[in-house]
C-alpha cells in the first residue's frame, strides 16, 4: 500500500534514491569498523542489513549515481563474502561503466570486494581485471594498505589460474 502511495505521489524514486545513499552511507565505515570490532559485532551491525543493501543496490543498478553504486557494489560483496554465502552481488547486472565514473576511492573498493566475489565464484579472468583496476587505482591515491589488499588478491587469482603463476 505505502508503495502505491508513493507511486501515485510521483516520490517512489526519490524514496528509493534516499534509502540508498543512507545504506551507502551507514557502509561508509565497514572496513574500519571490522578492524576495530571484530567478526561478531560487525557481523551483527552489517549483515543484519543484508536486506537493504540488495534493495539498495537494485535501486543503483539502473539509477546512474556511480558513487553510491560503487558504495553498495563493496558493501554488498562484503556482506556475502563474510557471511560465507553464495554472493549475491553476482545476480546484480552491476553497470561496470557506472563504477568506472565512480570517484577512485569508492570504484577501487567496490572493484577489489567485486574480484573477491569473482574469485570465489570461479571467474579467475573477471576477479583479475577488477582486482587489477583497484590495484591501479589504491595507488593512484597513495593508499599502501589498499593497494596491499589488492596485490593479496592478484596473488590469490594468479596461484589459481594455469598459466599465472609467473605473473
Amino acid at each position: 500500500y505505502a508503495g502505491h502511495q508513493l507511486t501515485e505521489a510521483g516520490e517512489e524514486q526519490a524514496v528509493k534514491r534516499r534509502h540508498a545513499e543512507v545504506v551507502a552511507a551507514a557502509f561508509a565505515t565497514a572496513d574500519a569498523d571490522h578492524a576495530q570490532l571484530g567478526d561478531e559485532p560487525w557481523g551483527a551491525k552489517y549483515v543484519a542489513e543484508r536486506h537493504n543493501v540488495r534493495a539498495a543496490l537494485g535501486w543503483a543498478c539502473t539509477a546512474g549515481e556511480p558513487d553510491v553504486l560503487a558504495r553498495l557494489v563493496a558493501a554488498m560483496a562484503q556482506i556475502d563474502s563474510f557471511a560465507q554465502t553464495q554472493h549475491e552481488v553476482l545476480q546484480c547486472e552491476v553497470p561496470m561503466d557506472a563504477i568506472e565514473r565512480a570517484a577512485p576511492g569508492l570504484r577501487a573498493a567496490a572493484c577489489l570486494e567485486y574480484s573477491w566475489a569473482h574469485y570465489t565464484d570461479g571467474n579467475r579472468v573477471t576477479g583479475t581485471q577488477l582486482a587489477l583496476r583497484a590495484l591501479e587505482d589504491y595507488r593512484g591515491l597513495g593508499h599502501e594498505a589498499g593497494a596491499y589488499r589488492a596485490l593479496a588478491q592478484l596473488i590469490r587469482l594468479y596461484e589459481t589460474r594455469p598459466g599465472m603463476q609467473a605473473e
